[in-house]
């Protein structure tokens, strides 16, 4: 039987529209791949190291992306004093244009009076509130005991209730402590909450069931990596590429209140910063948590007011109750000494070597009007 001229034609427009939708996914790959590069660490980054930094100067020591439980372990070996500690995220991490980040300029202050002070920074990037009290409760646990910690806080490390994979060793090592004051945790890269009653991000645990039926190639691609992504990093991502960089800034300013977290993720890592604040501080460890410099003039801005509305006052609350003192420095930095990122947009966030200075007085001179 002969071939009707219909169907050969429906043929041609399957194999064709197959084609097309193939050739569109391969373009939407390629350009979220390229988009996701801007927020992945370099690919020649040390992710496997378990020993100390040495390049560092004499008396201070940062676990990097290197193994927390190894180094805390090898820390309490190496210290004969109790250190200062500062913690947060890549704000302390690096200044721009290159430098000393403040703890490290905190640290020579400091030797002007002990010259046998050690500095301990536990400031990784991106890390939240929940990653920074793990840290600081396995570095309790290890034997390491603090004479100051100066946690850094901001809305960026509150948005957030989850445990990056590489510090969920970590998480589990200090659960039990940690399970009471925390409330809902999601461990990235694992099924489900750490706590049963907590929310969860349909769409994540969606595409993780998903991936999990096929093989590596699909489950490691950039639309699944975009997709587990929460929606504020998605916005972020989207925003700072190539096409969201052709939309003016006046259409980009009215889309920040979208990627606010809620209200109950904002408290929550309040009370998490609180709870660990409470449980140093009965340890006889002196703490001052502190509100990071953010330059709020950038448009658009991350957050909207809502957001800062509800996490700074519950912060403060949380820290005095504790015990631990506190000071906002939101607006302490000056508009000129921040950054831009490397593809040009105004950084809001990171500042440079001169920043990074005023910074460090600012911090010392608050430890020393609450520590005795």
């Amino acid at each position: 039987m002969a071939t009707s001229p219909s169907s050969t034609s429906s043929s041609r427009r399957f194999w064709r529209d197959l084609v097309v939708a193939l050739l569109v996914l391969a373009a939407f790959e390629v350009f979220l791949g390229r988009s996701l590069a801007i927020f992945e660490p370099p690919a020649d980054a040390d992710v496997t190291a378990t020993t100390l930094d040495t390049g560092l100067p004499d008396g201070l020591y940062s676990i990097a992306r290197q193994d927390p439980l190894v180094v805390f372990a090898q820390l309490n070996r190496d210290l004969d004093d109790r250190p200062v500690v500062f913690v947060g995220d890549s704000q302390g991490a690096a200044p721009h244009g290159g430098g000393a980040a403040y703890p490290q300029q905190a640290l020579a202050r400091l030797r002007w009076t002990d010259p046998e002070t050690a500095v301990i920074s536990l400031h990784l990037g991106g890390a939240n509130a929940y990653e920074q009290g793990a840290l600081l409760l396995a570095m309790l646990d290890a034997g390491i005991r603090p004479r100051l910690v100066v946690w850094s806080h901001s809305i960026f490390s509150q948005r957030k209730n989850q445990i990056r994979s590489e510090l969920s060793a970590t998480y589990r090592a200090v659960e039990p402590t940690m399970d009471p004051i925390a409330g809902s945790v999601v461990l990235v890269g694992e099924a489900g909450d750490a706590s049963a009653g907590g929310e969860k991000d349909g769409v994540r645990h969606a595409v993780d069931a998903l991936t999990r039926q096929w093989d590596g190639v699909i489950a490691q691609s950039a639309s699944v990596s975009f997709m587990r992504r929460p929606l504020y990093d998605k916005g972020q991502i989207l925003r700072r590429s190539e096409l969201g960089r052709l939309v003016p800034t006046s259409v980009l300013g009215g889309t920040a209140r979208q990627f606010d977290p809620p209200a109950s993720v904002l408290r929550g890592a309040a009370g998490l910063v609180g709870g660990v604040s409470r449980i140093l501080v009965d340890d006889g460890v002196c703490v001052v948590n502190f509100i990071a410099p953010i330059d709020r003039e950038v448009t658009p801005r991350a957050f909207s007011q809502r957001s800062e509305a509800v996490s700074y006052p519950e912060l403060e609350a949380a820290s005095r109750e504790a015990g631990a003192g506190f000071v906002n420095l939101l607006d302490a930095m000056p508009h000129s000494n921040f950054g831009e990122y490397e593809d040009g947009t105004r950084d809001a966030f990171h500042f440079d070597t001169a920043g990074h200075a005023a910074l460090a007085d600012s911090l010392l001179a608050a430890a020393l009007q609450h520590c005795p």
